[in-house]
């Protein structure tokens, strides 16, 4: 977990529901440069898909299968404003529980 990022509860909602994860949203104030080299210090599997970018950046804990993704979001993008907002998104995918059916004998 990013020191002192905070729990983002909307996007939380929106990441469990559109996606079918269980996971959390959280954003800081930091820029997204700050955050990504925390994650690349954590040992997290960087991910190529998509590539990083000044934008985004996507990490993986492969012997946990959870997934972050950082992105670098703009508080109000039609000001100058160089105010960061990174949002972070921490989750794994759920496992689908097995029914009497996929059991073959």
């Amino acid at each position: 977990m990013y020191p002192g990022a905070k729990y983002d509860q909307a996007r939380t909602k929106l990441l469990r529901s559109s996606l079918s994860v269980q996971g959390a949203a959280y954003r800081t104030g930091d820029d997204i440069a700050k955050v990504t080299a925390f994650y690349r210090k954590q040992g997290l599997l960087l991910l190529k898909i998509g590539g990083p970018s000044k934008e985004h950046a996507r990490f993986r804990k492969v012997d946990a299968g959870v997934d972050v993704v950082v992105e670098s979001l703009r508080k109000d993008p039609q000001s100058n404003a160089k105010t960061p907002d990174t949002l972070i998104q921490i989750f794994k995918k759920e496992e689908k529980k097995r029914s009497k059916s996929d059991v073959s004998i």
